[in-house]
């Protein structure tokens, strides 16, 4: 694989996992993520934390969603149709578990 074809295949799976939830930047509603941006890049991994900063407990559902950023740091959402090859295959190496979670508040 060559390290563009890595560098595109990075960038696609920081677009997905910065999409996590569908939730932008730092909050929704009562749930907190950080980071709001993750980059693997060399095969590695990363963790997303999440948080629920309200007061009763709160059940979400997770998913992941494929976006592509602009040069002026816009997302913009990507269907599979669309998806460039290295989208695709970024699509197809990003695993994450689990699919549905409960947080206590706090």
């Amino acid at each position: 694989m060559t390290a563009s074809r890595i560098r595109h295949i990075a960038m696609a799976g920081a677009a997905l996992l910065g999409a996590l939830s569908s939730v932008p930047a730092a909050a929704q509603g009562d749930l907190l993520i950080a980071p709001t941006r993750v980059i693997i890049s060399q095969g590695g991994s990363s963790e997303v934390i999440l948080s629920n900063i309200g007061a009763e407990p709160a059940t979400y559902r997770i998913s992941a969603e494929l976006r592509r950023m602009t040069e002026d740091g816009d997302f913009h959402e990507v269907t599979e149709a669309d998806a460039t090859p290295a989208e695709l295959a970024a699509l197809k190496m990003i695993t994450y578990a689990p699919r549905r979670i409960t947080l206590l508040p706090g």
